[in-house]
């Protein structure tokens, strides 16, 4: 299904990715994930046009680099996660047994519906989304797609407030990418203090 697995991390939270490392499943039945390190949006200046948060900034230039990667090269099948991704009990078995639509471009893992997902006939497992919301737990299939998410992700001026997740939600509302759903949810988001928001939240899985 997929032939990489990046994990996402800040260099100056490791305890992140150890706890990462705890919460992998001790059946994982995918690639070994490839740590990546993420950009520090306190580190990195933003540009003049970006408006919200400099963790977010760091966000966005960390999934770009990932795509970059992959697009580059270093898999055409990709799955892209965060430190703070969980995993439901039984995710080796289902994500094993998942039959993924010939015509997916990004499948969720795990995420947030911002609009209602249109049913996929015949299927119980997987929808199709029309704007799905958070970057914990997403595939991406195919270097055309790969290099579309790219552009999408690294355009010069997003014109308005994003984070990286919103700004593939107006790609889904668009439908300018084949966007995929788990149903229900394989990954959810751990309990602890976002890099973005710093803020602590709970263990969350919508």
């Amino acid at each position: 299904m997929f032939d990489a697995v990046v994990v996402i991390s800040l260099a100056r939270r490791p305890d992140r990715l150890e706890a990462f490392w705890g919460r992998l499943p001790a059946d994982w039945p995918l690639p070994r994930p490839i740590v990546v390190e993420a950009v520090d949006g306190l580190l990195e200046a933003a540009p003049a046009w970006w408006q919200t948060v400099p963790g977010a900034w760091g966000c966005a230039r960390s999934h770009h680099r990932v795509l970059e990667w992959a697009a580059a090269g270093g898999g055409e099948r990709l799955l892209v996660l965060e430190d703070d991704v969980t995993f439901v009990a039984d995710f080796a078995a289902r994500i094993t047994a998942l039959d993924v639509p010939a015509d997916c471009e990004q499948l969720y893992l795990g995420g947030q519906h911002l609009a209602t997902p249109a049913p996929v006939p015949g299927r119980a497992d997987i929808v199709r989304g029309t704007n799905v919301n958070r970057t914990h737990a997403y595939g991406v299939f195919g270097r055309p797609a790969l290099e579309k998410l790219r552009d999408w992700v690294g355009a010069p001026d997003w014109k308005c407030r994003h984070h990286v997740d919103h700004r593939f939600g107006e790609l889904h509302r668009s439908r300018g990418v084949n966007v995929y759903a788990v149903r229900p949810w394989l990954c959810g988001q751990a309990e602890g203090r976002s890099d973005i928001t710093t803020r602590t939240h709970k263990a969350r899985t919508w």
